[in-house]
């Protein structure tokens, strides 16, 4: 009789179990497509939940106010390497606002105004930006992330603006052309958080002030930067410039900025002024190529 209770009460806990699982969904991170589950791109990330991609089809799609809460990436169903590209028109409008963990893959946009802002996590990889209005992708106060394999061309403000306050941020194997102001604009804000920041093997070209912008505040915060292996050339102002006092445009006076920059192995060509200098900056090797002035102060 005793084992008849033990052999019951082994079948119970297991028949509970089972149902227990049964009740239970299953968390797999699935894929959305645009637009066979969902007819926009907008409606598709609606649908997805954390883990999940959303997959779009090669063609032009116009559209614009996407905020991303979620972790998830949104990407071109047809891989980064193909001539079937997704192209999104932003009508002048910001196309993407990350507040979660994003990451873009493949896409093609134009015609926006502030294409890409990141309040969150921004990873955007192999996308390619052109003719847009305003700074192209915005790090804000809470932004960090990544721009890799990405090309930004004819931005009407900076390619990559940088306010961020918070997290580390790597921009790496870009291209960033004919930018309206600068190639990558960076503001030294205050902060208690460490910070790293690396900017590194791009090509930063033809811009109407500086290929790299680093904006000093009166107060040192714990950033470090690393700026290696980067081919900036032909800006109209300094190659890569350093800025006093909140101070955006390019004066060509340097700065105080005491946060540690480690630059090494850029080439810095046919700018105005090679280098603007802050005592911060640690210098190693650097190529000159045809600026009008080197260095200064």
């Amino acid at each position: 009789m005793e084992m008849d209770m033990r052999w019951i009460m082994k079948c119970t806990g297991l028949l509970c179990a089972a149902l227990l699982f049964a009740l239970c969904p299953v968390v797999t991170a699935g894929i959305i497509t645009v637009p066979g589950d969902a007819g926009a791109i907008k409606d598709a990330i609606a649908l997805a939940q954390d883990g999940d991609e959303v997959e779009i089809a090669p063609g032009a799609y116009t559209e614009n106010g996407i905020v991303v809460d979620k972790d998830i990436a949104i990407r071109s169903k047809t891989g980064t390497k193909s001539a079937a590209r997704v192209t999104i028109d932003g009508s002048e409008k910001t196309v993407f606002t990350i507040t979660g963990a994003a990451r873009l893959i493949g896409l093609d946009i134009t015609n926006a105004q502030k294409p890409v802002i990141v309040h969150g996590k921004g990873m955007i990889e192999r996308c390619v930006f052109y003719d847009n209005k305003s700074d192209v992708i915005s790090f804000e106060a809470e932004g960090s992330g990544t721009v890799e394999y990405c090309i930004i061309q004819d931005a009407g403000d900076d390619g990559i603006d940088i306010d961020s306050e918070t997290g580390n941020i790597t921009i790496r194997k870009n291209k960033i052309l004919q930018c309206g102001d600068d190639g990558i604009e960076i503001r030294l804000k205050p902060t208690q958080e460490a910070m790293v920041y690396a900017i590194k093997e791009n090509v930063i070209a033809g811009c109407e002030e500086d290929g790299i912008q680093l904006i000093d505040y009166p107060d040192a915060s714990p950033r470090e930067f690393v700026i290696s292996g980067n081919y900036i050339s032909d800006n109209a102002m300094a190659g890569i410039g350093c800025m006093a006092d909140g101070n955006t445009r390019e004066n060509y006076q340097g700065s105080h900025m005491e946060e540690p920059v480690l630059l090494y192995g850029n080439v810095l060509k046919g700018n105005t002024v090679g280098l603007t200098t802050a005592p911060g900056l640690t210098l190693g090797h650097t190529v000159y190529v045809r600026n009008a002035t080197n260095t200064k102060p």
